[in-house]
């Protein structure tokens, strides 16, 4: 596992010896031009990746709410309902009521346990055997699937190839 500040060292030993082999060879600003180049394509990159992830992210947030004004105004209604007739309810309406029953009646509970659970999973996640278990879970995403791996083996061959053209030794 390596940390974020190796990482970033890395990529200034890969700045430092890119400028190196321009100084070298005289064709420093080239050099330059081509890493600046790269960093921008790099950095567009990126942002076209967070774009793609933002329409899943907003559409998952909506589904939310959705459930949840459909727990607390919607089914407490035709709970109501259903309790008129006094008759035996299927087990999946059964559930279903108390669930909705739960979120109307203890939802500072609720809200306590969704954020802990957040919290407990950012936390796992960022833990050195949960991001393992992270980056092996994320392909199996529905929406996500395997763009976090392809961007990121993008932007290791786009730096090898950069490396190598700029005359870095490997």
């Amino acid at each position: 596992p390596t940390s974020i500040g190796e990482v970033r060292k890395g990529r200034l030993v890969f700045y430092v010896s890119v400028g190196r082999v321009g100084q070298t060879s005289g064709h420093i600003e080239q050099e330059f031009r081509k890493l600046g180049t790269y960093l921008e394509r790099e950095k567009k990159t990126r942002d076209q990746l967070k774009a793609a992830m933002r329409y899943p992210a907003f559409v998952l947030g909506a589904i939310t709410i959705a459930v949840i004004i459909i727990n607390i105004f919607v089914i407490p209604a035709f709970s109501a309902m259903f309790e008129t007739f006094g008759a035996e309810l299927p087990l999946p309406t059964r559930i279903l009521i108390t669930t909705s029953d739960a979120m109307v009646h203890h939802w500072q509970a609720m809200i306590a346990l969704a954020v802990a659970a957040f919290l407990g999973l950012r936390f796992y996640v960022h833990s050195d055997t949960g991001r393992h278990k992270w980056h092996k879970f994320q392909p199996r995403l529905p929406v996500v699937g395997n763009i976090p791996h392809l961007d990121a083996l993008a932007r290791c061959v786009s730096a090898f190839a950069q490396a190598l053209r700029a005359g870095v030794t490997i």
